[in-house]
């Protein structure tokens, strides 16, 4: 299969070396750097990604042939770096690598779950922190011992 993106002939082929419409790693990186690069240039004042590779010998270091694999070792890798980051802890590489996509993304799922309730803890005590030492550094009401010690 031949496809002309952006004046870039792409041509697909399979495991077997043979063309195939479908499974294409270098469309598929294709497409997803290209939406990449759309969302960065919604605003590119605020806005920065960096793309993947397209160089398929890359990918075949890492075992990854189709787009199937592409997606199963992205998963694989925001499940390691989310798990280091939630627990502080690298997890398996091959522990998690054996999971199917869908056991992939349901852990991402809980990682960002419980990722943003530590983000929302952390701001409600940042939040009471600052209230009390607004209240601490507010002037006290005028008194008089007398307030204090009625006779």
């Amino acid at each position: 299969m031949k496809l002309v993106v952006a004046f870039k002939e792409i041509v697909c082929y399979n495991q077997g070396m043979m063309k195939e419409k479908t499974n294409c790693l270098a469309l598929a990186l294709r497409k997803r750097n290209a939406k990449r690069e759309a969302w960065v240039a919604e605003d590119p004042d605020n806005r920065w990604a960096s793309t993947l590779t397209e160089d398929l010998a890359h990918w075949a270091e890492y075992g990854v042939h189709t787009a199937a694999d592409l997606e199963h070792y992205l998963l694989v890798s925001d499940v390691f770096e989310t798990t280091r980051d939630v627990y502080g802890y690298k997890p398996s590489w091959s522990g998690i690598d054996s999971m199917s996509n869908a056991e992939l993304q349901a852990r991402l799922d809980r990682l960002y779950a419980e990722r943003q309730a530590e983000r929302e803890e952390a701001e409600l005590e940042k939040r009471a922190e600052q209230e009390a030492v607004a209240a601490a550094m507010s002037p006290a009401p005028a008194f008089t011992l007398g307030d204090s010690f009625p006779l």
